[in-house]
């Protein structure tokens, strides 16, 4: 027993374990991608293209929530890459990746080889970091990010070399880069090591202002080239997605209690360590640290409620501080086999079975293995309207609006507003803040007087547009359009609607 609890000194099998893990699991996943993706996708197509990062000609609106990752992709088309699966691998890249940030903790923190060997089987087996390894979009970038900027924390005891320093804001900025509430992580991190750091505190505040300095450069950076490309300090999905009333809190708190719950073998693994009487030998720069952790993380989590949560499958919003509480895992483990290591294991055998079966039948997870199709059917809408109505160009008003505008490359209307300006800045909306983030501000009246060619309500594997608050919405809107279909490659039919009074289809969509 006494090899399971030495010093590890060749943590690469482990990370080798945890990685082949990690990749069956992803594959479980497959073929998994949010539909938001392709909104990104369709920036960077364009950019690459010569036109700018634009949604439609001639319209200068930022649709997107990620610019380091829509720059990313553009590489994608001018290597004439395939995107989805360039994306696909920088996921998976950013979430191996971050195994070797627990194998960093582990050499740094001094921990066993039996401990190390905990944490890579807990993290392959969250059903979060699979998902959103072939998610599409930016989340495991950020992940790995802001881990790796938090272990190289560790010591608190003293102040980072400044190279490691230099490094960690570095992190920081490029998160900034890559998600509109970036600077939370920042602040976050700051606020952490502002309590915990055991330094004097004028020391300790110029360091706070030093490392600050470098992400606080990057957002800057990103303000001037916000408002030199869109002359705006705002992204226009923060404009169409924030709001803070008692319906958008009160989502957040739910989406919160839904997340914890679905890491409640761990959380609980962990509680059961901290309120433990039994004497148990705790590092002072560990427990310094893990304070810290505490701390960094209750800040993201007060920010995501206050956000109103998230709609992702995965429980994406918070995925980023997982690794946090993988650490968290690491070290109550440490504490556990150090007392009664046969105990202990069978306690975490049992906790580890429990983590996997909560992970599996959680229903957020779920979504991400059993609604996936849903993508698949929109590409197949997308093509579709390319090959009946490349030609013509006409207006398309969609309320998915990734993968269907992006395969059909036609001129789009986003009816909840996030790639369509006029439509965020209605200030006297009243669904504003009333319904999820992002999907709750259509205005019939603006969308008639875009007078769209087609309307597409239909998208079979999610609920129809015309539902619950929006049916007379939708009477309104209808009234000068006329049913047709539209024939997938799989002869599957899908509704669309088609202006009357449209030049640009003739008598094409009619069956």
């Amino acid at each position: 027993m006494r090899s399971l609890v030495a010093p590890q000194h060749r943590p690469i099998w482990f990370l080798w374990l945890g990685a082949a893990l990690l990749l069956a699991h992803i594959a479980y996943y497959m073929p998994y991608i949010a539909d938001d993706a392709f909104i990104s996708l369709r920036y960077a197509q364009r950019f690459a293209e010569g036109k700018g990062l634009t949604w439609n000609d001639g319209e200068w609106v930022e649709g997107f929530s990620n610019p380091l990752w829509v720059l990313i992709s553009s590489l994608f088309f001018r290597l004439g890459l395939d995107p989805v699966h360039g994306l696909r691998m920088l996921g998976v890249a950013s979430s191996l990746l971050t195994l070797s940030v627990l194998v960093y903790y582990t050499l740094a923190a001094r921990l066993p080889a039996a401990v190390l060997a905990v944490g890579m089987l807990t993290y392959a087996a969250c059903a979060p970091v699979a998902i959103w390894a072939i998610g599409g979009l930016e989340t495991s970038a950020v992940m790995l990010l802001f881990s790796f900027a938090t272990v190289l924390c560790f010591p608190l005891a003293s102040l980072p070399a400044r190279g490691a320093t230099r490094i960690i804001g570095v992190l920081l900025g490029l998160i900034c880069w890559l998600r509109p509430e970036g600077p939370v992580y920042t602040i976050a991190l700051l606020a952490g090591l502002l309590l915990f750091m055991p330094v004097p505190f004028g020391q300790r505040l110029r360091f706070i202002v030093l490392l600050g300095l470098i992400p606080f450069t990057f957002f800057m950076a990103l303000l001037a080239a916000r408002y030199a490309i869109y002359g705006t300090l705002v992204a226009n999905t923060v404009v169409a997605k924030v709001a803070f009333t008692e319906h958008r809190l009160a989502y957040g708190v739910t989406y919160l209690a839904r997340v914890l719950l679905s890491f409640l073998p761990l959380l609980l693994y962990v509680a059961l360590n901290l309120l433990s009487k039994k004497p148990r030998p705790v590092l002072p720069d560990v427990q310094a640290f893990l304070r810290f952790v505490g701390v960094v993380t209750a800040i993201m989590c007060a920010a995501v409620v206050a956000a109103g949560g998230d709609i992702f499958a995965g429980s994406r919003a918070l995925l980023p501080v997982l690794p946090l509480l993988i650490i968290a895992v690491m070290e109550s483990a440490r504490a556990g086999l150090s007392l009664l290591p046969r105990r202990e294991l069978v306690l975490l055998g049992i906790i580890f079975i429990l983590h996997l079966i909560v992970q599996t039948l959680n229903e957020d997870n779920l979504r991400a293995k059993t609604g996936s199709g849903w993508t698949q059917t929109a590409r197949e809408i997308g093509l579709a309207l390319k090959a009946r109505y490349g030609d013509e160009q006409p207006l398309i008003a969609v309320y998915a609006a990734g993968a269907v505008p992006f395969y059909s490359e036609l001129p789009s209307l986003d009816m909840y507003g996030l790639t369509d300006k006029a439509t965020a800045e209605q200030a006297d909306n009243k669904r504003r803040g009333q319904g999820i983030a992002g999907h709750e501000l259509l205005n019939v009246e603006y969308v008639q007087s875009q007078k769209p060619d087609i309307l597409l309500l239909d998208m079979p594997g999610i609920d129809p547009f015309c539902r619950e608050n929006f049916v007379e919405d939708c009477q309104k809107l209808l009234k000068n359009y006329r049913r047709g279909t539209l024939l997938l490659a799989d002869n599957q039919l899908v509704n669309i609607w088609l202006l009357n009074s449209s030049t640009k289809l003739g008598g094409k969509g009619l069956h």
